[in-house]
């Protein structure tokens, strides 16, 4: 995906008017229209029923609310149909496919740039399920929220930020993607806190912090995917962030066994409770990390806790990063370090397998 834009600047979200409102949308109405109408400091709130429309946000400091993630449902427009792949008027169509809910400056497309900010955007309380691309994309904002969502059974990524900031995914459940549950990449000064979300059985990461720096990821449960938490740095010399000052801490990665096919020449994946790759500075503490094993899946390779470099991707060797506190029960392998970089450090990890052997 594209990087900041040349001098775009990341600023504060906007302060709320007094003369703020809300703007009440009923089902057989377009949720599109309130979120036009909608001013800075406004929110715009959908009331129970299932709705099957797209939406797309540009302006700042709006708040788009549901009334629960079990009642108010955003689903394709019957005209694409599910996973149908029709783009239907969606400003983030041309980047993933078929999006639910857009929070960006259009044109946006696959490696394109950021054309503007969109700050202080909350998107809260309802479901997006069943698109062919991903089910909430925000591109190019800063202070985004995203909070008690539930996103699944989308064709790509449940929630995706890319080249954002200060973005917050917290409280959601993401389920039955085809790629990661959450998503935040390509983002320089990311500054992302994602914490407090269920993400299972995607066929991709529960979740997936890439080519992006500072990043807090924190009391998520993470069950049944190909990888639970993935840190990557790429390499890719796109002139993207180096992976870096990312804290994994209090999670409960279990169980993610479930077989990933390589695409786009990825390698197969399977079998990895926190994997960090290539980064520098991340510190994996206090999590809780069992049953990991990719069986007889093609993968990689298979461990609770893996670090290893991304040098063959072009990438570069992990460095100065920290596991200790975590406590691994029930892996192939409790903890796997490939012995390339310098500076890592493990310590007072409860575990009984180690490649190499010592590390518990």
């Amino acid at each position: 995906m594209g990087l900041l834009a040349a001098g775009a600047a990341l600023v504060s979200p906007l302060h709320t008017r007094a003369d703020s409102h809300e703007i009440f949308v009923h089902p057989g109405e377009s949720i599109q229209a309130a979120v036009d109408r909608a001013r800075p400091g406004d929110t715009v709130k959908v009331l129970a029923g299932t709705y099957n429309q797209q939406v797309n946000i540009t302006t700042d400091d709006i708040t788009l609310k549901g009334e629960g993630a079990d009642d108010t449902v955003i689903m394709p427009p019957s005209s694409g149909g599910a996973k149908s792949g029709t783009a239907v008027a969606g400003n983030c169509d041309a980047a993933e496919g078929q999006t639910g809910i857009c929070v960006a400056i259009p044109p946006i497309s696959e490696g394109g740039t950021v054309n503007g900010v969109v700050e202080g955007v909350t998107v809260k309380s309802l479901s997006v399920t069943g698109f062919a691309g991903a089910g909430l994309f925000l591109f190019g904002t800063d202070g985004a929220k995203v909070e008690d969502v539930q996103a699944q059974s989308d064709g790509f990524y449940g929630i995706f930020f890319d080249s954002s900031t200060n973005g917050v995914v917290r409280h959601n459940t993401t389920s039955g993607n085809n790629e990661a549950g959450i998503y935040y990449g390509d983002s320089p000064d990311a500054d992302a806190w994602i914490t407090d979300n269920t993400s299972r059985n995607n066929l991709g990461s529960g979740i997936f912090f890439r080519d992006s720096k500072e990043g807090h990821i924190g009391g998520n449960k993470v069950q049944g995917n190909c990888e639970g938490i993935f840190v990557l740095n790429t390499g890719y010399g796109q002139g993207l962030a180096n992976t870096s000052d990312v804290t994994v801490s209090d999670n409960d990665a279990d169980k993610n066994n479930a077989g990933c096919v390589g695409r786009e020449g990825r390698p197969s994946l399977s079998g990895m409770g926190i994997l960090v790759a290539g980064a520098s500075n991340t510190t994996v503490v206090d999590n809780s990390v069992e049953g990991n094993n990719a069986g007889t899946n093609a993968t990689l390779g298979t461990a609770g806790v893996i670090l290893f470099s991304t040098t063959f991707l072009g990438g570069t060797d992990e460095s100065n990063n920290s596991v200790s506190d975590n406590h691994l029960d029930d892996n192939s392998t409790d903890l796997f370090w490939d012995g390339k970089g310098s500076g890592n450090h493990f310590s007072d990890n409860e575990c009984d397998t180690s490649t190499p052997s010592g590390l518990c």
